[in-house]
């Protein structure tokens, strides 16, 4: 069962800030923090207030908002249909149970001209659902280990995929522009 935004706090769920949108019921959206890094990289930079994505980067973004996550709660990532619509691209991005801290999330530019990501801008959606048991582990989550130990392994993933990766990016962003637009033509 998809958890209404107006459910959030009663369930356990906290988002900090959490950013109130009238018009938006079931996801909250996500905003540009103050840390990002390269794709492969586990070195942290700082956030320009606005930062060019040139097409074919990607880059880590880490969340401006807090979260906690309870037991009986999972989490999905979201592309903002206009972003997507200009070829920004979220990962596919799971949140665990018990996960707590600030996300860290892939973003890439499928498309052919630079994008403007401004920090404390919304970038992305979340959206949970309510599990029908508790899970059994009672360790906090966090975010994906990238530390230098594991980003040899990464780097060379990435470059030896990097064909792959780009041609399913740019599908999933394709498909996205055209849900976009499909919905935007059919709205009255």
């Amino acid at each position: 069962m998809i958890i209404l935004r107006r459910e959030f706090q009663d369930r356990g769920i906290e988002i900090d800030p959490l950013v109130t949108e009238a018009r938006e019921e079931v996801c909250a959206d996500l905003h540009v923090g103050t840390i990002y890094m390269e794709a492969g990289s586990s070195e942290n930079l700082t956030m320009p207030d606005k930062f060019q994505l040139k097409p074919g980067r990607c880059i880590i973004i880490t969340t401006q908002e807090r979260l906690a996550i309870p037991s009986r709660v999972f989490g999905n990532l979201y592309s903002r249909g206009s972003l997507a619509a200009r070829g920004m691209l979220v990962a596919n991005t799971k949140i665990d149970p018990h996960f707590n801290g600030e996300l860290k999330i892939a973003v890439f530019n499928a498309g052919k001209q630079t994008l403007e990501i401004e920090r404390g801008k919304p970038f992305c959606s979340i959206s949970f659902q309510e599990l029908t048991d508790r899970i059994n582990s009672v360790s906090p989550r966090g975010g994906p280990d990238i530390s230098n130990e594991k980003r040899g392994k990464l780097e060379r993933f990435i470059s030896e995929n990097m064909a792959n990766i780009v041609t399913i990016i740019i599908a999933v962003a394709g498909s996205a522009a055209v849900t976009y637009v499909t919905m935007k033509l059919a709205a009255p």
